[in-house]
């Protein structure tokens, strides 16, 4: 297993971490009330680490609202 892809598998389980904290995060708060601080709190991640993948929450939204949005659709029908 070459470098590159240990390094790739890396980057997407962060991804995913980041997206998951999201989530959770999103059950209890409004995506408005959501600080980065506690995203990478909830996630185990430094704040840094967040911010080599993001320039802010805005960019994350748009870089995932499609996965975010059936995330979102999911829980509605799993919920109500």
């Amino acid at each position: 297993m070459g470098r590159k892809h240990i390094k790739n598998r890396v980057y997407q389980r962060t991804e995913r971490k980041i997206f998951n904290a999201l989530a959770s995060i999103s059950r209890d708060k409004s995506l408005a009330e959501v600080q980065i601080r506690e995203l990478t709190r909830v996630a185990r991640i430094a704040e840094s680490t967040f911010y080599d993948h993001y320039r802010n929450l805005a960019d994350l939204m748009n870089k995932n609202r499609v996965i975010f949005l059936k995330h979102l659709e999911d829980e509605v029908k799993t919920n109500f």
